[in-house]
């Protein structure tokens, strides 16, 4: 591997040439020019694998956010034949590739196991560019070297998390998850389509905040008509008629009093039902207004 990754940060060079000193191992010169071209055409094709290896993180994240705004960007990957687990790591590469955009050939050279490792939330920028601009290359190394600053950065993270004013992991989690694409974004249009979900989130937060309210308030007049027990009533100017809701047993009726002393002394003798048998206030008091709006009528305080 150690070989391999020389060759890879070969790649860029417009003249290469071999690392390896031939004239310490007996080869013919034959053996020996067979080898330089081979090792020759490995450079060139390791630095064709490094830029398509980028080309794909790329398209991959494009189409990520042209699918922001329908949702259905797992049904395409796994329509295309890739999983969750394959996309993430994709991804993951991606946005090194846009912290460090000097060390393509670096980046595209790293394990899975080593990308995974970079880009742990515990592990900083400053973890990471120690990393992609040193020499260390496998997995395992990368791993025991930032383990101490993951656990430092952990205990960090969690002491911030708490100064945050969020009481929920949800909140957090969201809040989050906008301030990675904030700072993994490329170019202004990024940072509109970012701005974009921030606000279209607020909009329907703000959605289920009135929804909350509208139940709260509903809540509270069911708990003040049991209290009261007082309903609208309404005198029919033409016809003398008293228009009202009224509750019997656990239903409400819609109808009217033939007169004012007959609504005062509660005569069920001189009422008129319209509409009975329902259930709620709600859909009385909208019955009601519906009857009362076509008549001339004043209401009785």
């Amino acid at each position: 591997m150690g070989a391999l990754d020389r060759l890879k940060n070969k790649i860029g060079e417009s003249e290469y040439s071999s690392n390896f000193d031939f004239a310490s191992c007996e080869m013919s010169q034959e053996d020996i020019s067979f080898v330089r071209e081979k090792e020759k055409n490995l450079a060139r094709n390791f630095k064709k694998l490094s830029e398509n290896t980028k080309q794909i993180c790329s398209d991959l994240y494009e189409v990520s956010l042209k699918f922001k705004a329908d949702k259905n960007f797992m049904a395409w990957y796994e329509a295309n034949g890739m999983n969750k687990d394959m996309v993430s790591r994709i991804l993951k590469r991606h946005s090194l590739y846009v912290e460090f955009p000097e060390h393509t050939s670096r980046i595209s050279a790293l394990s899975e196991s080593a990308v995974k490792i970079l880009t742990h939330k515990d592990v900083t920028f400053d973890d990471r560019e120690a990393i992609i601009t040193g020499d260390i290359v496998m997995a395992e190394d990368i791993k025991t070297l930032l383990l101490p600053c993951m656990e430092k950065n952990k205990k960090e993270f969690q002491k911030k998390k708490k100064e945050i004013p969020f009481n929920n992991k949800f909140s957090f989690r969201v809040y989050k998850d906008f301030k990675k694409k904030i700072k993994i974004s490329e170019n202004l249009s990024d940072l509109v389509n970012v701005k974009s979900e921030i606000s279209d989130l607020k909009k329907a937060l703000a959605e289920l905040e009135a929804e909350i309210t509208a139940k709260e308030k509903a809540e509270e007049n069911k708990n003040n008509l049991k209290l009261t027990e007082t309903f609208p009533a309404y005198k029919n100017l033409e016809s003398g008629f008293i228009h009202v809701i009224e509750k019997e047993k656990d239903e409400y009726i819609i109808g009217i009093y033939v007169n004012f002393e007959a609504f005062k002394t509660k005569d069920k003798s001189r009422f008129l039902y319209d509409t009975t048998g329902i259930e709620s206030f709600e859909k009385a008091e909208a019955i009601f207004n519906n009857i009362v709006m076509l008549q001339k009528v004043q209401r009785i305080e």
